[in-house]
């Protein structure tokens, strides 16, 4: 009977509940709607989710991942067949309708395609971030030499005792201290220069200048930068945790606070202790020995003291020449450079004064450096030295106009960054530029006088992040602010007010004329500034908020001509009476400002810069028309802006600079009643137009002949045409870009065609760009500015450079950065070309979603492309060799590829190789020589043959990351490589590559990878071992030569891996340097696990069942100072953040 009710039950199981289910499709027909519907809903609010992250990080230029996109795609497509299924609801008839067949399919399409798009949109949810950081080429991070007296003996030898207690255990604070001007900074620039040069040292250098007001969010920020961190906290409390954990990834780190005043609590900011992490070692740099002695608690510090008389004499000579050296002038030099009393700074400066002068200059520079100022009786003594030597550098700057913008520089707080572009801006307001009526103009000799105060040592020039700016050494600020006081023009005042600090309003009065005041906040001090000509409020935020700032407040300000207002709320809709102040205002610039009306702006009729960029502005008024001396106007930025009316811009016809390129709200030309924006025909009316940033939403929209080819004056440009700025790779700075998607087939205009030539940056979507590079524009002389390429979604491009294309491949020679995006029927990128190089320039190469695409370059000249530095391939179903090169008679045995840093390949599921000669992959046909095919022959690799062939070397490449190569067996050869090859490498990340045997590496890696820092292998099935096994091995004598730098190791899902690099299970014990590992679903992988490695670690994910019983067996007192900040466990996994003690 139990075996019958079984059998039953089984017959019921198989038979029934599948036919009840078929029956459920045509009874719930009306449920299987609705949910398909309610799914279909819920993930069109993802993909609105997803879409606003994309266009967030765009806007933070980053780039999107591709899996990302794919699922958008998905998404169009699911979501279009639903739309297609829930059609027919309301047409599948009653449940007694006769077509129940219909009834019946109609439903299961609505319960499967439901179910399709439950998990799209689990997919959609599951993104924890929709983009990634973009690549920026590498470069050589070592600091440029510095000046010459460095190589002075007093300072070698300083180096080389600093550099002696950078690499000393014990020792974890130094603290260099002199007077300023002494060259402390420039010391650490040539210790910063040192270590980046031997690269032992710290795996990371990071810096950050405190200066006389320390602002310890801004320290954070700077240090964070430095990292690649991005906070998402906004108090220096919640940030300090990121921070330190941050800073504790690093196995050794130095981290350098330049120009301390007063006492730092490191602990606030997020700078470790040395109990927190022994590898991070600070170096001070402070004028008091005291500060960084007692109270920094510097283990060592080095006292800088002045030049003596022959380093003195030897730097003035290398900086005036050899002209010191006369007979009748040097007496009088030996004795200028005695008053400069051993100062670095002041030497440098008076001698780049008076080079090339004649000689009555120098007697009276003598004399200069000699007198007594009245204005001096409080400064010491060696501090009248540096005043008279810099004061001696400003009266030899010659003329007015460089003397005024140096004193102006001296209005920014101390070590501010300060931007050329202000400069300008700040030069207008204040009109102290002669004889120049343009703005083009202003920034020429603007960009002038800042070259000229840089070659006399009164600025110091910065680039960082692709921009540059100048800033004061805080003691040529200090003689400006002092010759300033004095001026009749330019008298500064710089105010920085820190939180919960009262405002000093006594400071806030006199006759200052140029005035910035930073850290803004209610209430509101009270401003005495009867003469104040130009100034410029930064607000804080208070409890989320802008801080209000009314226009009376400036209503004892009546000459006012620049006013710069940062992050505040503001109004103008007082009386034209009751602004009577601003009357006079030529520059107004209301960054990230809250504008809640400005419908007054049409009084300030003398406004030649207006400037609302990043604010919320939404409208612009009409009595804009009014303000008929405009020569700039940016919008940049301003995303809320939907409304531009009709007949406002047309009226600006001295406009020289337009920004506006997020107003996509651009109307036809065709006029009807109730028109609410301006059409682009407007800017015709514009003929002084030389910088433009602007967006075309349509090409229909856009008139014949927007700009006469003949009278296009751009030389500033930002256009979008049909298309978003999306996957921008290069710095904001670049002003020659354009970006075309056009589909209608019309041919472009002559001004495009201009702009496309003057382009350093071109983006091309669809048809237009096979019809751009291989029709219309083929001459030469074309694109021989062009250094940013991308070109997406064109079906007809088959190559990018082809051996039959000559004009195309002869006007690249500036390209440096290359991306191909979803063309559908890409073969190569380069094909059988040979000759002159193309592409010398070219770096960096991304190439995504070309299912077509075989190899990169084919049959091609190897030495055009050994100047790449970043290569990356995404979902390319069909490439199976990345470079094949002609076989050379000449070559030597392997193929070098010396730049190279970054390799990155995912789904590439036939890759075979990464370089080939074309010999081993069979000749083209005749008949297909326009086709890169791979012989048939020849087109699958056998188990011994590698992706890096024994051939092939990268001495350079730092990170490699591959991805869901399936058809992957081997990635390195088990022949002896060519030296030094992969010695650098610091990053391996394998994805994915379920067809790789047995071992990863061969046993000749282990002692190659020793820069080694990171290695994550995750999802591949066959691996049995990471290294191939070379026993017997001695764990404790190999461990100083074992992955010694490696600090994170992750082996995740690898189901047949059974060791690392040894059979003996206490084979990690050697990773002294580990803090990150992950060994998850491995479970044929049992190692034992010290307690010295479990103390050391900072995060921990293991099977729980791979502790060795032994370990557990031999608590002791050191287990119990384990502290676990974070635990999370399962039946067979237990995961610890251990803190790093």
């Amino acid at each position: 009977m139990d075996i019958l009710i079984s059998v039953t039950a089984k017959i019921a199981e198989y038979t029934v509940e599948p036919v009840g289910r078929q029956l459920g499709y045509v009874f719930f027909i009306h449920a299987n709607f609705k949910k398909l519907k309610t799914q279909v809903e819920i993930l069109k609010d993802t993909k609105e989710y997803v879409q606003q992250n994309i266009r967030t990080a765009r806007r933070n230029v980053e780039d999107i991942k591709p899996a990302v996109e794919k699922w958008l795609k998905k998404v169009d497509d699911i979501v279009g067949k639903s739309e297609e299924i829930l059609a027919y609801e309301g047409g599948h008839g009653r449940l007694c309708s006769t077509d129940l067949v219909q009834r019946h399919n109609l439903s299961r399409k609505a319960s499967k395609m439901a179910y399709e798009v439950l998990e799209m949109n689990t997919e959609g949810k599951s993104f924890d971030t929709v983009s990634y950081k973009i690549v920026i080429p590498s470069v050589d991070c070592s600091p440029p030499k510095v000046p010459d007296f460095l190589d002075f003996d007093s300072r070698k030898s300083i180096v080389e005792q600093i550099m002696d207690a950078l690499s000393e255990d014990n020792v974890h604070r130094i603290g260099v201290h002199g007077m300023g001007g002494v060259g402390k900074t420039m010391l650490v620039k040539e210790i910063l220069r040192k270590i980046g040069e031997s690269k032992k040292l710290f795996d990371e250098v990071v810096t950050c200048t405190i200066s006389q007001t320390p602002d310890f969010k801004t320290i954070q920020g700077q240090l964070a930068d430095k990292l690649g961190l991005k906070f998402q906290q906004e108090t220096i409390e919640g940030r300090a945790p990121i921070l330190r954990k941050r800073l504790k990834m690093e196995r050794s780190i130095l981290v350098v606070l330049d120009d301390i005043w007063e006492y730092i609590d490191l602990e606030i900011i997020g700078i470790p202790s040395v109990e927190d992490h022994a590898g991070c070692k600070i170096l001070f740099t402070s004028r008091n020995k005291h500060l960084i002695s007692n109270e920094m608690c510097a283990n060592k510090f080095f006292e800088i003291k002045v030049l003596g008389e022959d380093e003195s004499w030897n730097l003035f000579k290398a900086m005036a020449g050899e002209i010191v050296e006369a007979s009748d002038l040097k007496p009088i030099v030996i004795q200028i450079v005695r008053e400069c009393a051993g100062l670095p700074i002041a030497i440098t400066t008076v001698a780049r004064a008076l080079r090339n002068k004649p000689s009555d200059i120098w007697n009276d520079a003598l004399d200069q450096l000699k007198s007594v100022d009245v204005g001096m009786a409080n400064i010491g003594e060696m501090d009248k030295k540096v005043y008279l030597s810099l004061k001696l550098s400003y009266d030899c700057l010659g003329y007015e106009e460089v003397k005024l913008l140096f004193l102006l520089c001296s209005m920014f707080p101390e070590d501010f960054d300060i931007d050329m572009e202000e400069l300008h801006v700040y030069a207008i307001g204040m009109g102290f530029l002669h004889g120049v009526d343009t703005v083009l103009k202003g920034r020429r000799r603007i960009k002038k006088l800042v070259d000229d105060l840089i070659s006399s040592s009164l600025l110091q020039q910065y680039s960082e992040y692709g921009r540059n700016y100048v800033k004061m050494h805080d003691m040529v600020r200090d003689v400006a602010l002092l010759i300033a006081s004095k001026n009749d023009h330019i008298r500064t005042l710089s105010y920085v007010k820190r939180p919960n600090e009262e405002w000093e309003e006594e400071r806030l009065s006199g006759n200052h004329t140029a005035v910035f005041i930073y850290g803004l906040h209610y209430p509101l001090p009270k401003l005495t500034l009867p003469k104040v000509q130009l100034l410029r409020f930064v607000g804080q935020w208070m409890e989320d908020k802008r801080v209000p700032v009314v226009e009376t407040l400036f209503e004892e300000m009546k000459e006012l001509k620049g006013l710069v207002l940062e992050n505040v709320n503001i109004s103008l809709m007082q009386r034209p009476s009751d602004l009577y102040s601003l009357a006079n205002i030529r520059v107004l610039r209301l960054q990230e400002c809250g504008l809640e009306s400005i419908d007054m702006i049409g009084e300030l009729k003398k406004l030649e810069i207006l400037d609302f960029s990043k604010s919320n502005i939404t409208q612009i008024p009409t009595t804009m028309s009014q303000l008929t001396q405009l020569k700039v106007l940016n919008l940049s930025s301003c995303n809320q802006l939907k409304v531009i009316p009709p007949n406002i811009l047309s009226k600006l016809t001295k406009l020289e600079e337009l920004s506006l390129e997020t107003f996509d709200r651009w109307e036809g030309e065709e006029w009807y009643e109730g028109r609410e924006n301006a059409s682009l025909s407007e800017l015709k009316c514009l003929p002084h137009l030389y910088a433009l940033n602007l967006t075309i939403q349509d090409e229909e929209i856009m008139p014949k002949d927007l700009f006469l080819a003949g009278e296009l004056n751009l030389e500033k440009f930002v256009i979008n045409i049909g298309c978003q700025r999306d996957g921008r790779y290069i710095y904001e700075n670049n002003t020659s870009f354009i970006g075309i998607k056009m589909e209608s087939g019309s041919c472009l205009d002559d001004w495009i065609k201009i702009l496309l030539k003057r382009s350093e940056e071109v983006h091309l979507k669809g048809s237009i760009c096979s019809k751009i590079l291989h029709s219309e524009l083929v001459d030469a002389n074309d694109f021989v500015h062009l250094k940013y390429l991308y070109l997406y979604d064109d079906s007809k491009f088959q190559h990018f450079i082809h051996e039959k294309n000559k004009p195309l491949r002869k006007c690249l020679s500036k390209l440096e950065y290359l991306n191909l995006n979803n063309l559908g029927n890409l073969e190569s990128v380069i094909h059988g070309y040979h000759g002159e190089s193309p592409l010398n320039n070219l770096k960096n190469v991304i190439i995504s979603n070309c299912n077509k695409l075989k190899t990169l370059f084919f049959n091609y000249n190897l030495d055009d492309i050994l100047n790449l530095e970043q290569l990356e391939v995404n979902v390319c179903e069909k490439m199976e060799v990345m470079i094949t090169v002609k076989e050379n008679e000449e070559a030597t045995n392997h193929i070098e590829f010396t730049h190279l840093k970054s390799l990155s390949l995912r789904y590439l599921s036939r890759l075979q190789k990464f370089c080939s000669k074309i010999e081993k992959f069979g000749q083209l046909s005749e008949d297909n020589s326009t086709n890169p095919r791979i012989s048939t022959d020849s087109n699958t690799t056998n188990i011994g043959e590698s992706f890096f062939s024994e051939e092939v070397s990268l001495p350079n490449l730092e990170k490699l990351k591959i991805r869901s190569a399936t058809n992957l067996k081997m990635i390195w050869s088990n022949n002896v490589l060519v030296p030094n090859s992969f010695s650098k490498l610091k990053e391996i990340n394998i994805y994915s590559c379920n067809n790789l045997q047995k071992v990863l590496f061969s046993s000749n890696m282990m002692n190659i990878l020793t820069c080694l820092k990171i290695l994550i292998i995750e999802d591949c099935k066959l691996l049995e071992g990471i290294f191939e096994v070379q026993e017997p091995i001695n764990i404790v004598e190999a461990s100083p030569i074992v992955l010694q730098n490696l600090n994170e190791l992750k082996l995740y899902n690898l189901p047949n891996l059974e060791y690392v690099w040894s059979k003996n299970p206490s084979e990690l014990l050697s990773l002294e340097n580990i803090k990150s590992l992950t060994i998850d679903e491995c479970p044929r992988l049992r190692r034992e696990y010290s307690v010295k490695i479990l103390k050391q670690l900072e995060a921990l994910s293991i099977d729980i069942k791979q502790f060795v019983e032994v370990i557990w067996k031999k608590k002791s007192a050191d287990y119990d100072r384990l502290e676990s900040k974070q635990l999370e466990t399962s039946s067979s996994k237990v995961g610890v953040s251990t803190g790093g003690r």
